[in-house]
């Protein structure tokens, strides 16, 4: 069963083979776990993460809503990247989220592209701000902005992974850093009138 192809395996698993769709998710087991703790970072995490996307790749078999176009590896990325969109929603709605060098890349990069920041603080309260505001991003901009600097994909790359033109992948990057550059000066605006209160307090 191992040498049958994902379409054999798929509709074998459809047709009540347990093994199947053994085979399959191992199959691309390394490349989805892989890809889950390049973004969430820790062990305990992804591996739930990861048996998430196993059970919802299982129930969308089962219910026709996978498609076969011979694409069977870029259909289980998209659930596992779809997945970790709603582990760091579930974040944002705890108000925690987790950090990693790829924020710190990016805040550097949109304070380089001109965020109002009256002076840049420790590396820890940016990141942390970073995180809030990647959050507070529509999620068409924060799929973006989370393959481009967790999953450090080339925007051909990302464009293909949302099937989306690399114009529109570069456009939603665009209105993402500037809606952080607005965020990240807004914070500081907001920072100098605390500063200013407590001088008259």
């Amino acid at each position: 069963m191992v040498s049958y192809d994902d379409t054999k395996l798929i509709r074998l698993y459809r047709a009540g083979s347990s093994e199947a769709i053994g085979v399959l998710l191992e199959r691309y087991r390394k490349k989805v776990y892989g890809y889950i703790l390049s973004i969430v970072k820790k062990r305990d995490v992804a591996d739930d993460v990861f048996q998430e996307t196993c059970i919802k790749s299982m129930v969308k078999i089962k219910r026709h809503q996978y498609k076969d176009t011979g694409k069977f590896s870029a259909w289980i990325m998209r659930v596992a990247h779809n997945v970790v969109i709603d582990y760091y929603r579930n974040l944002r709605t705890n108000g925690m989220i987790m950090g990693s060098e790829y924020e710190r890349s990016l805040l550097s990069r949109t304070a380089e592209r001109g965020a109002n920041v009256q002076q840049r603080e420790a590396e820890d309260k940016q990141a942390g701000l970073l995180r809030r505001f990647i959050c507070q991003l529509p999620e068409e901009q924060r799929e973006v902005v989370v393959l481009r600097y967790y999953m450090s994909l080339s925007f051909k790359e990302i464009g293909e992974h949302l099937g989306i033109g690399i114009n529109t992948a570069l456009g939603r990057m665009r209105y993402a850093l500037n809606n952080l550059q607005k965020m990240m000066a807004k914070e500081a605006s907001e920072s100098q009138k605390l500063e200013m209160l407590s001088y008259v307090a």
